[in-house]
């Protein structure tokens, strides 16, 4: 690989990295909204944003951080399982993308959730109403109160 070509693949790995990183930071603030907050419409659109931002930008960037970075390793004189701080970094990357591809079928379906609950309240007239008792974890997980809206 000459030097101008793997500058260029290093630079295109960091972005991935980088990037993979900044989605990482917006997921979690929308997570913590969704958690903190008792406002239904902030829970239903968090939940979709999160799940948005998670197959459009997370999964990508961290896919194209692992092809890259497995790409500068096979290809340069690092190597994959020459020094131990690269092969440490492939298996922690593995590991993140791998819990990532096994938590996104789980926030896809919150968002489907959230989604219909809208749909649903919206056609009803009923407005979404958490307990402040209830944990936020039951808010989330389908065990939704629902009531007809104070007039």
């Amino acid at each position: 690989m000459t030097p101008d070509v793997r500058k260029f693949v290093l630079t295109v790995h960091l972005a991935f990295s980088i990037g993979w990183i900044g989605a990482v930071v917006a997921y979690l603030v929308l997570g913590v909204s969704a958690v903190t907050t008792a406002n239904a419409e902030t829970v239903r659109a968090a939940w979709i944003a999160m799940d948005l931002t998670g197959w459009y930008a997370i999964v990508p960037l961290a896919v194209g951080s692992v092809l890259t970075g497995t790409l500068m390793a096979i290809v340069t004189p690092w190597g994959l399982f020459r020094h131990y701080w690269v092969l440490i970094s492939f298996a922690l990357t593995m590991f993140s993308v791998t819990i990532l591809l096994l938590h996104m079928p789980t926030v896809s379906a919150q968002a489907l959730t959230c989604t219909r609950l809208s749909s649903f309240a919206a056609s009803a007239g009923a407005s979404f109403t958490p307990s402040r008792n209830m944990p936020a974890a039951s808010v989330r997980s389908g065990g939704v109160p629902y009531r007809t809206a104070r007039r």
